[in-house]
């Protein structure tokens, strides 16, 4: 069974707010690990000074 099948089934059983709740819940969770990325952390606009670089 797809998961989507799975989730769309499980959230029909859900009031419109519990599940639009639930839904921003798990989008919310997926956000922390990206920024805590070393690429994304040490990502800088091209030409931009860094502390490193300031007199």
């Amino acid at each position: 069974m797809p998961a989507g099948t799975l989730g769309s089934g499980l959230l029909d059983h859900l009031s419109p707010t519990a599940a639009l709740t639930v839904i921003a819940a798990l989008l919310a969770a997926a956000l922390p690990p990206a920024p805590a990325g070393r690429t994304l952390r040490r990502a800088a606009w091209p030409g931009a000074q860094t502390s490193a670089d300031r007199p």
